[in-house]
């Protein structure tokens, strides 16, 4: 092969002389710059579509960030790509047709939105929050929810010290320590609630035989110590309890209240919890749909700060019909219906009503069994007249579950062997009234009386009004404050 040197070439078109032509290499430059230079238009390049915008470039990621690229950088969000140029990717492969039409629809696509669909005025359906609250908080908290409004709302007015000490000496002189408190400064409970403190007491004193209610006023941003015989001065807003003093010569009798703001919500439901037992608050309705069936209405009852429903009884329904029998509570736990022929003898169990008495069954609803279970406890005595069975008082040997958890709805009187039930009465927050032979009579105070039906007399204490029905059978009735 002839090895030659290239002198000048400039041309599109280069010839060169050889003698030998065993091994001859001829290249033609054809419609292209001369060589050495470059090309700074892309579009002078040959063989090559003038709007080729080379797609692969704008999917390689290396190529988007320019990796290595440390002089020029640009981010996915500075590259603005037109419509047309997305048809562009399409034809060349690029994208797929679905794709493209998605992505310059006019219209909502899977592939893109317009900036109006997140306007609120275009929201019309529904989406969960958790969706919404990133972390489960919400990000903004509006001027209404500040702490002091919610400290306003949500805390009592009170006594905050634990270590917080009244005292009453044998003269009568009140002292009461220096304290921290909250009161509010007006007399409803809706004003700002102020935390503050108080120096000891001085000054101040309880008389003898009166009850003194101690307590601190707001006193117009001046908070002041202050007595009063009126507990109705203390509104617990403005005015807050310290203590309640009562003396009898030089002993006193001093309770400390100020600290019932603390935890006042345990507090209360404590109370409720031992002090209120079961109490009804609507429905439980006791009737008699015919013959010996009951029927109760659905009832609604609180335990504490617990509320329960208790479904209804229907005409016929079951219900459990407890006995004493001497020794333990016997149970019928099929019964459809009150017994008119029977009562409990608590000495031995149930016993034949005697011809043409009355007995009394006393109706609970079972408070805490899933199935709204209603009880019936049999009347535990017989009595002669319907007065004397009305009169009855509730029977205070009950089965356990019924005395914790049984709220006594009523009772219902039958009359031997009628096979129906004369009297129904209700017990939602009422009194049975109570029969008694140890009167005094209005006009024979010296001596007791057997009395004469219709005859009206009082108690030995005259705390009581009673009429006679018959010979030696008295009815409380009212209330009387003497005679």
């Amino acid at each position: 092969m002839t090895t030659v040197t290239i002198a000048d070439i400039g041309t599109d078109e280069v010839t060169i002389p050889v003698t030998d032509t065993s091994s001859i290499i001829v290249q033609t430059l054809s419609d292209g710059p001369p060589l050495g230079s470059y090309i700074a238009d892309h579009s002078l390049c040959t063989n090559l579509d003038v709007g080729d915008p080379h797609p692969q470039y704008v999917l390689d990621t290396a190529y988007l960030n320019h990796v290595g690229d440390t002089s020029i950088h640009f981010t996915q969000a500075q590259i603005s790509i037109t419509t047309s140029q997305i048809s562009d990717f399409a034809t060349s492969g690029a994208i797929s047709e679905v794709d493209a039409a998605e992505l310059t629809s006019g219209t909502d696509t899977a592939l893109h939105y317009h900036a109006t669909d997140r306007l609120r005025s275009n929201h019309t359906g529904t989406q969960i929050l958790e969706t919404i609250i990133t972390n489960n908080t919400i990000d903004a908290i509006t001027e209404n929810s500040t702490l002091k409004e919610f400290v306003d709302i949500s805390i009592s007015a009170g006594i905050t010290r634990s270590d917080f000490v009244v005292t009453c000496d044998a003269s009568g002189n009140v002292f009461a320590n220096a304290t921290d408190f909250l009161i509010r400064s007006t007399t409803d409970g809706n004003g700002t609630l102020y935390s503050a403190y108080i120096d000891a007491s001085s000054g101040l004193t309880a008389a003898d035989q009166t009850t003194t209610y101690l307590y601190i006023d707001y006193n117009a941003g001046d908070p002041v110590w202050a007595t009063s015989t009126d507990p109705t001065d203390i509104n617990m807003s403005d005015k807050i309890a310290a203590a309640v003093i009562s003396r009898f010569g030089a002993t006193a009798y001093v309770l400390p209240v100020g600290q019932d703001n603390v935890d006042a919500n345990a507090k209360y439901r404590k109370k409720s919890f031992y002090t209120e037992n079961i109490v009804r608050a609507a429905g439980g309705v006791l009737s008699n749909p015919t013959g010996l069936q009951i029927a109760v209405t659905a009832g609604n009852y609180w335990f504490g700060l617990s509320e329960f429903t208790h479904l209804a009884l229907s005409g016929g329904g079951v219900f459990k019909y407890y006995y004493y029998n001497g020794s333990a509570w016997a149970v019928n736990s099929s019964a459809t219906a009150i017994s008119g022929t029977q009562y409990n003898n608590i000495a031995s169990g149930l016993s034949t009503l005697s011809t043409r008495y009355y007995a009394n069954h006393w109706v609970y609803a079972a408070i805490g069994n899933s199935t709204s279970e209603y009880n019936v406890v049999y009347g535990q005595a017989e009595y002669k007249s319907l007065a004397e069975a009305i009169d009855e008082t509730p029977p205070t040997l009950i089965p356990d579950h019924l005395n914790q958890l049984g709220y006594l709805i009523g009772v219902v009187t039958v009359y031997e062997n009628t096979g129906a039930i004369v009297s129904v009465r209700q017990f939602n927050g009422t009194h049975t009234a109570s029969s008694t032979t140890s009167l005094i009579a209005i006009n024979n105070p010296a001596s007791s009386d057997p009395g004469t039906p219709g005859q009206v007399a009082v108690d030995s204490t005259g705390s009581y009004l009673y009429v006679c029905y018959a010979i030696d059978s008295w009815a409380r009735v009212a209330l009387t404050t003497g005679y």
